[in-house]
């Protein structure tokens, strides 16, 4: 082995490196564990690696991490959001884990703890939320690593790391990278839920290719968002009129407290057998949504339950309870937020897969879209294109000879277009 490091070493050294922690990661997901990799901020020299994507991207990683060391001369702030933004950077991409920063307190004086705040407040603007610190109590107790400061240090560190500054107190990129690191969590509910998604939604069409309905009900927030996915429904798919309906409780907040109201609204959409009923309710306890839902088991519809919190009404009512548990908001009692966002990436899993499951897609494609404006009959054409194969002189003469007729709007059986 060469004694200077060649260009071959240091591939080399990499390589083992990485496959040594591929091992590790390995044997402790098979045994159920986490896996954190902190690497030191540097990408060259005997210490760095090159591309830290080979060690965001191995397989049973949880955490990837990194930790700035000090240096003279350099701000400890600009050294944090260097290694943040190298954090944010280079292993974001599409990997999937999350990101962790860890800050040295140690070594420093009580002139220096402005700097050391400085970092912590740069390192948050960079979009790391889950920071930590390493020397316990900044080092007081290990020889050259303390300084007669250490008490003041860590109690300046202590608090800036565990403090929470209220919301209205923060920079607009602040509240930018809280909100987005908030939203960043909602995937991984949805996908915890994920089993009782795909049986609500093979029962759910069944119930449709049996001549049923899909019939969404909700009061505020979730009624609007299950109206706009009934709405694009048709035009995305195909689906005939009638196919995909909501109900949403009247104007007005106070709405959502008329039981009665959603009684009615089901009843008057006479929900039989044939249908499936999916009512959304970010606490699972809206009286308007409660109420139609009853009134759907009592018609022998399907019931089906999209909520955010556990052991809720509607769970007793419906048959399959999708609860997808986002925690707290970051503003209080806004379920717009990440609650929000939680019902409409079920909502977008409800249709979109019913519909495939219904045979509204050929090989990924849209192939039951309404041609309604040029758009759409753009769309297609290029469809047909792809899936049959044919030139665009062919598909152009094919459709001109049926003037576009599309069956799935008067067939539920034949979803596709007729060329």
């Amino acid at each position: 082995m060469p004694g200077e490091l060649t260009p071959d070493v240091q591939s080399f050294r990499e390589a083992s490196v990485v496959d040594f922690l591929r091992e590790v990661l390995a044997h402790v997901a098979a045994r159920g564990g986490s896996n954190t990799v902190c690497l030191l901020p540097s990408t060259g020299g005997i210490h760095g690696i090159s591309d830290w994507n080979l060690v965001a991207e191995l397989p049973g990683l949880t955490t990837f991490a990194t930790d700035p060391y000090w240096s003279t001369g350099t701000s400890r702030r600009a050294r944090s959001c260097a290694a943040s933004r190298a954090c944010c950077a280079r292993p974001a991409s599409g990997t999937g884990c999350a990101q962790q920063l860890w800050l040295p307190s140690f070594g420093l004086t009580r002139e220096e703890i402005p700097e050391l705040e400085a970092a912590i407040v740069g390192a948050r603007e960079e979009g790391i939320e889950d920071l930590w610190t390493w020397g316990y109590e900044a080092c007081g107790s290990m020889t050259h690593l303390a300084t007669p400061d250490s008490p003041l240090v860590w109690e300046a560190v202590s608090a800036a790391l565990t403090g929470s500054p209220a919301l209205e107190t923060r920079s607009t990129r602040e509240l930018v990278n809280v909100l987005n690191v908030e939203d960043a969590t909602v995937s991984a509910a949805v996908a915890r839920a994920g089993d009782e998604l795909a049986a609500a939604i093979e029962a759910i069409a069944g119930r449709i290719a049996s001549g049923g309905r899909l019939v969404y009900a909700g009061a505020g927030t979730s009624g609007r968002l299950a109206a706009l996915d009934a709405a694009e429904v048709g035009p995305t798919f195909g689906s005939p009129p009638g196919e995909v309906v909501a109900i949403v409780a009247g104007e007005g907040e106070d709405a959502e407290d008329d039981a009665e109201r959603g009684d009615a609204d089901v009843r008057a959409l006479a929900v039989g057998t044939q249908d499936a009923v999916v009512a959304v309710s970010a606490s699972g306890s809206t009286p308007y949504t409660v109420a139609a839902l009853e009134a759907a088991r009592a018609g022998g519809a399907l019931c089906v339950a999209v909520v955010c919190a556990a052991d809720s009404v509607l769970a007793t009512v419906a048959e399959h309870t999708i609860a997808v548990l986002v925690g707290p908001e970051v503003v209080s009692g806004s379920t717009r937020l990440k609650a929000g966002t939680a019902q409409k990436l079920v909502l977008n899993a409800i249709s979109t897969a019913t519909m495939i499951r219904l045979g509204r897609t050929y090989a990924g494609l849209m192939v039951g879209v309404a041609p309604e404006n040029a758009k759409l009959r753009e769309r297609a054409r290029r469809n047909v294109v792809i899936a049959s194969g044919r030139s665009e002189a062919d598909v152009d003469e094919a459709l001109a000879a049926a003037a576009g007729t599309h069956a799935s709007r008067s067939s539920r059986s034949s979803p596709a277009w007729i060329p």
